[in-house]
């Protein structure tokens, strides 16, 4: 690939955002209490928050959102169809009735248990758009492939095949969350720890070239660029330090409200208006 560099100063600089994947975790009564919860603690932190919960969570969860600004609904996945015979799958049209703005696309979950991969999250990424739900794509490198020494190659590969024919106006359509399977405390061979902040420069950098490079610049700078695996609120402001870097996404810390409003907090310590 030809390699653009990056500006110095001004360039890159999109507004804040902090994921709360939920995963396959709670019930009724703990959606409702972190709904209410982490709404009632946002009022003070300048931050957009997404709440991507179990659809089942759907109704009550949104509920809670219907006149929050700063806090969106958004799903695990969605079916890279409008409709159709494909049992137990959610639609984007599903997830926008519930009042729904986001969806994840391509969890390294995803792609380990439902063998998802290119092609697929490529059009679940399309459908998104389509359909008017910010597709917060997901990435990252494995154990072995970083200890080959892989991993920026592996990244190019899946973000090419990921944005392949996708067409962006602003750049704000779209999220791409960085989180290296390594990294993330519940993956089978984690290292148990986050990426170096030489680790994140390198991987960080390397991908807004990449979006340099596809949408140009106008439209690469308001791409949010997340980090996500093992993000807790003792590591967040040194993750959210890094230049390149609007945003976490939080997996175990999210499924209680103080945990997760801290994580929020240190991502508004970002100089970046909301």
């Amino acid at each position: 690939m030809t390699i653009i560099s990056a500006k110095k100063e001004g360039g890159y600089m999109p507004k804040t955002l902090t994921v709360a994947n939920w995963k396959m975790n709670g019930n009724r009564k703990l959606w409702k209490e972190l709904a209410r919860e982490v709404t009632a603690g946002m009022s003070e932190i300048n931050t957009k928050v997404v709440l991507a919960t179990p659809a089942a969570a759907f109704a009550d969860v949104s509920s809670f959102l219907s006149e929050h600004s700063k806090v969106s609904l958004g799903a695990q996945d969605i079916h890279q169809q409008s409709s159709g015979a494909h049992t137990g799958d959610i639609s984007a049209e599903m997830v926008k009735d519930f009042g729904g703005k986001y969806t994840l696309v391509g969890h390294s979950e995803r792609r380990l248990e439902h063998h998802e991969k290119g092609f697929l999250l490529n059009d679940k990424v399309k459908q998104a758009i389509k359909e008017g739900l910010v597709p917060i794509f997901c990435f990252g490198e494995s154990l072995g492939q970083k200890e080959n020494g892989r991993t920026l190659s592996v990244l190019e590969e899946q973000v090419n095949e990921a944005l392949e024919g996708v067409v962006l106006k602003t750049g704000e359509e779209l999220v791409l969350a960085y989180e290296p399977v390594w990294a993330i405390s519940s993956s089978a061979g984690s290292l148990g720890r986050e990426p170096s902040e030489g680790e994140l420069s390198e991987v960080f950098e390397f991908i807004y070239k990449l979006l340099l490079e596809r949408f140009g610049e106008s439209v690469a700078s308001n791409v949010k660029l997340l980090y996500g695996g093992s993000v807790k609120a003792d590591n967040v402001a040194k993750i959210i330090s890094n230049r390149y870097i609007a945003g976490v996404l939080v997996g175990g810390a999210s499924l209680k409200a103080d945990s997760f409003l801290a994580i929020a907090r240190g991502v508004a310590s970002k100089p970046n208006e909301v």
